[in-house]
This record gives C-alpha cells, sequence and structure tokens, in this order.
C-alpha cells in the first residue's frame, strides 16, 4: 500500500506539472497538496476510490493496446475492411467499395487524390497479413460485412439478369397501390 501511495503521488506532481492552471492553484507556496500523501493513504479515502482509479487506468492502458474495428474500417462504407485492398498510395479500402469505385470509372484514390491508383489495383494489392489480423480480432465485424457484401452482389445479379431495379420492400405498402 506504501508503493501505492507513492505512485499516485508522482502521477499527481505529474499532473500539476502538465497543467499550468493546476500547478498555479496548487504550488509549494499554499501548500494546498501537501496534505495529498496522507490523504491517499487514508483508509476511507483508498477503499472508496481505489476501484474506480484503477478501472480507469485498465480501460486506458487496454483501449491503447487491444485493436479497435475503427481503427481497420474501409474509408468509403465505414465498416470493416474485409479483403483490404493496399493501394500503391498505401490507402486500404474494402475490395467491395473499390470494385464500385472502378465500376463508376474513378481513378485516382479517394483520400489522397494519387493518380490512377485505383485503376490499376488488382487481385495482387489484396494485403493478406492485414486481412489474417482482422480475422483473428474482428470475427464478428468480419461476419457482418461478408453478409453484406454476399447480399450486395445478389442484388446486382439480380439485376443484371432481370433487368430491373432492386427494391427493399417485402409487400407494396397501401401508399404504392395504382387503383385508389
Amino acid at each position: 500500500m506504501h508503493h501505492f501511495c507513492e505512485i499516485l503521488e508522482v502521477f499527481f506532481y505529474r499532473r500539476l506539472l502538465i497543467n499550468p492552471l493546476l500547478s498555479v492553484r496548487f504550488n509549494a507556496q499554499n501548500s494546498a497538496s501537501a496534505g495529498f500523501p496522507k490523504l491517499m493513504c487514508q483508509k476511507r479515502f483508498f477503499t472508496e476510490n481505489l476501484s474506480k482509479m484503477l478501472c480507469y487506468i485498465v480501460t486506458s492502458k487496454l483501449s491503447s493496446i487491444v485493436p479497435q474495428p475503427d481503427d481497420y474500417a474501409c474509408p468509403i462504407c465505414l465498416a470493416v475492411a474485409w479483403r483490404p485492398i493496399r493501394l500503391n498510395c498505401s490507402h486500404v479500402f474494402c475490395v467491395r467499395c473499390l470494385v464500385k469505385a472502378q465500376r463508376k470509372g474513378m481513378r485516382n484514390c479517394p483520400m489522397c487524390r494519387s493518380e490512377n491508383v485505383v485503376a490499376r489495383a488488382d487481385a495482387g494489392n489484396l494485403d493478406v497479413p492485414l486481412e489474417n489480423f482482422m480475422k483473428l480480432y474482428f470475427p464478428k465485424e468480419i461476419k457482418e460485412k461478408r453478409k453484406e457484401t454476399e447480399r450486395e452482389q445478389a442484388m446486382e445479379d439480380m439485376e443484371a439478369f432481370t433487368g430491373r431495379q432492386w427494391t427493399n420492400k417485402a409487400k407494396p405498402s397501401d401508399a404504392d397501390c395504382a387503383i385508389m
């Protein structure tokens, strides 16, 4: 417990150094911080706030270590970049968004406007190590993205087969009634 109090005291003094407003308020002249180590070592203060402090510290440390899905999102669809394609400019997109961009005739990177990187992208640009990493850490997000991609592909195939635009309506509503 003695070491814990010393660590908290160091954190307190570091915070004073980082924030100039706090250091003006709690400087050595007015000795507002002189009672801090004693306060921290009091049993009441220690037991009431220990769990909150530890939870905050662990959460803040883990969030910087544990990979987050948002860090691996496609900048176009904002979902996990399933089957990630790394362009020559080093930007990463999901294969579905890149195929759509190529079909629309987009040639330049949507992020940095590097010329012809979208047009030149092919299967050789697939980032296999990143794909394996995402399979390992984001299986749920990958499963959702796969389903969404398969659904979009089925809709495009149906449109190409029938020549009609796909609608998401299960059955016509009263507003679509042509008689009334």
